[in-house]
């Protein structure tokens, strides 16, 4: 853990913030969670397949984001997999760089992809939402990926209940970051939610998670996944394998940008992970904006 703190960045973890029901409930903070450096201590895995990468683990911080490059830079945040977790944040960002609601509680995690071309593509957000999307499926939450970067609640119907969790890429000097928020028991209210948005937000609360337990088990699996699913493969083969949990497939949809979206039944994704829309004028790609019944 952070135990002094990045100065502008993050406050340090105090031991009761981390052994507390909302981060890490029964953790032992001493030894191997004690460090004498700024950077602190990690929480270390088996470097193996199965195992997950190194995490550090902060108190209260304006973004993982910024954390994350910030030890990038300082050359103790380079192995793939390597992540920084924050009890909450001051200003997490989502996409397009709107706010991201961030209260003590949910999971805010950014950690480093592997040096991979696929992650130097434009399909590199679905790919690892589809990593993501994976990890959370084995783990029995009954998710799909709402395009391009949001990860919705599915209900014994089949119905899509609500946003529960974002990914957002970030990418400087050939490393990429993934930023990736869940709203494990709180969701943001009503107030606070865009006027446009697609749809409304919610939270998994209902299964009782905690941030650092729910990582620790998710990156070992996303290990695990990228070895078996994604190393090696083609972008679209890979977009085929995400299609089986792209909400709205098969439905009529609107997608695009603000003022400029085509209304459409959804057919599925490209190579690149454009949306494809049947629209009366043929079929049309769709590469940036969101998607909304």
């Amino acid at each position: 853990m952070l135990e002094h703190g990045v100065a502008g960045l993050a406050e340090p973890l105090r031991a009761t913030e981390c052994a507390s029901d909302l981060f890490f409930p029964g953790a032992t903070v001493e030894a191997p969670w004690r460090s004498g450096e700024m950077t602190g201590a990690v929480l270390r895995g088996d470097g193996g397949t199965n195992g997950h990468g190194p995490v550090f683990l902060a108190g209260a911080s304006l973004s993982t984001f910024d954390l994350a490059w910030h030890l990038h830079e300082r050359g103790v945040y380079s192995e793939d997999w390597t992540a920084v977790i924050a009890c909450s944040q001051q200003k997490g960002r989502g996409q397009l760089g709107r706010y991201w609601h961030s209260p003590a509680g949910n999971l805010y995690v950014s950690f480093l992809l592997p040096r991979d071309a696929l992650f130097d593509t434009e399909a590199a957000a679905l790919i690892t939402g589809y990593m993501l999307l994976t990890a959370l499926r084995e783990e029995g939450l009954p998710l799909a990926l709402k395009w391009p970067n949001d990860l919705l609640l599915e209900d014994e119907q089949g119905a899509f209940t609500g946003k529960v969790a974002g990914l957002l890429l970030e990418e400087r000097r050939g490393r990429v970051v993934a930023g990736f928020g869940v709203n494990l028991r709180e969701a943001p209210s009503e107030a606070l939610l865009r006027k446009d948005r697609a749809i409304a937000a919610a939270s998994l609360a209902a299964w009782k998670l905690t941030p650092v337990a729910l990582w620790l088990s998710l990156s070992a699996r996303l290990n695990a996944i990228y070895t078996r699913r994604i190393y090696g493969r083609d972008p679209l083969s890979i977009m085929r394998d995400l299609e089986a949990h792209l909400a709205w497939k098969g439905k009529n949809v609107s997608a695009g940008d603000a003022g400029d979206e085509l209304y459409g039944r959804l057919l599925g994704l490209g190579p690149d992970g454009a949306l494809r829309l049947e629209t009366p004028d043929g079929v049309r790609e769709i590469i940036s904006g969101s998607v909304r019944l």
